[in-house]
C-alpha cells in the first residue's frame, strides 16, 4: 500500500527491529518515516558515497557499503552521534544488496557474487561467483 510520495532518492533500503525504515542516497542516510515519509537524517555529510546497500545490526550500528579507490568499502555509523567511522576494504565491488546473519554480513554483487564480510574489519570470504547479478538483497531484524 502506498504510504506518500517523497523526494528522496536511495540506492539503499533497510529496517531496524525496532520498525526504522533507514535509507542511504548520496553521502547521506536518513530515517524515513512509514506514516508520512517525512525524513531525519542520521549521518550527513559524510565523506562516504553509498556504493549500493546497507543494513541495521542488533548493535545499533548502520553498516553501509561505499565506493572506494578499488572497490566497495564498509563503513560503521552510529544514529546516536551521526558519526561515520571507515572499516575497511571489501574485496568485492558493486554490492548492490547487503545482508546480515550470525554475525556476519553477506553482500550480493551486480557481477554475481556472493562474500561473507566481517563486521569488525570488512575481511572478505568469497561463497558463490556464478555470473547471476543480484539487485539487492534483506534480512529480517526481528530475527536477530
Amino acid at each position: 500500500t502506498k504510504v506518500c510520495d517523497t523526494d528522496l532518492a536511495p540506492f539503499a533500503l533497510a529496517f531496524t527491529s525496532d520498525g526504522v525504515l533507514f535509507a542511504g542516497a548520496g553521502s547521506d542516510v536518513v530515517e524515513v518515516s512509514t506514516v508520512n515519509c517525512s525524513t531525519r537524517a542520521l549521518l550527513s555529510g559524510s565523506p562516504f558515497e553509498t556504493s549500493g546497500d546497507l543494513v541495521g545490526l542488533p548493535d545499533g550500528g548502520r553498516y553501509w557499503t561505499v565506493r572506494g579507490t578499488n572497490g566497495d568499502e564498509r563503513v560503521r555509523g552510529d544514529p546516536a552521534d551521526g558519526r561515520t567511522q571507515w572499516v575497511g576494504e571489501i574485496a568485492a565491488s558493486r554490492l548492490f544488496g547487503l545482508g546480515y546473519d550470525d554475525g556476519e554480513l553477506f553482500g550480493f554483487s551486480a557481477d554475481g557474487d556472493i562474500v561473507a564480510i566481517d563486521p569488525a574489519d570488512a575481511s572478505t570470504r568469497s561463497l558463490v561467483s556464478d555470473g547471476t547479478p543480484w539487485w539487492g538483497a534483506t534480512t529480517n531484524p526481528v530475527q536477530w
